[in-house]
């Protein structure tokens, strides 16, 4: 499943009911974190464009990735954990069918991780 896009079930505060509710969201499984768990960077529509990060989010033009409904960014720097009952769908074979974007996202993960570290000591 590594290297794979799902539509994952997520959890999201909904400020019109302002409680938490979930919804479907494409992800990009990056590892394994144990048996019954996956780590994800979610994929993203953005659509406050002041919330999108330069260096860390890595964006998807719907024309070339066409399992997306609309042009959305990789959030390279927002991994979480995604429970195998949550994953619905596989999307696409990121190792596979967009291989330059999978390592660069696997390098910016690399990157923000290191740094995360570095600020943290």
């Amino acid at each position: 499943m590594i290297g794979k896009a799902y539509k994952s079930l997520v959890p999201y505060f909904d400020k019109r009911t302002n409680k938490n509710s979930f919804k479907g969201r494409p992800c990009l499984i990056i590892g394994k974190a144990d048996a019954s768990d996956y780590v994800v960077l979610p994929i993203s529509t953005i659509p406050d464009k002041t919330k999108i990060d330069p260096n860390f989010d890595i964006p998807l033009d719907k024309s070339i990735y066409t399992f997306l409904n609309q042009d959305s960014y990789l959030r390279t720097h927002k991994q979480t954990i995604v429970n195998t009952a949550s994953l619905r769908d596989q999307l696409a074979d990121f190792k596979v069918s967009y291989e330059e974007t999978y390592i660069e996202a696997m390098l910016k993960f690399e990157e923000f991780n290191k740094n995360l570290i570095a600020n943290a000591l």
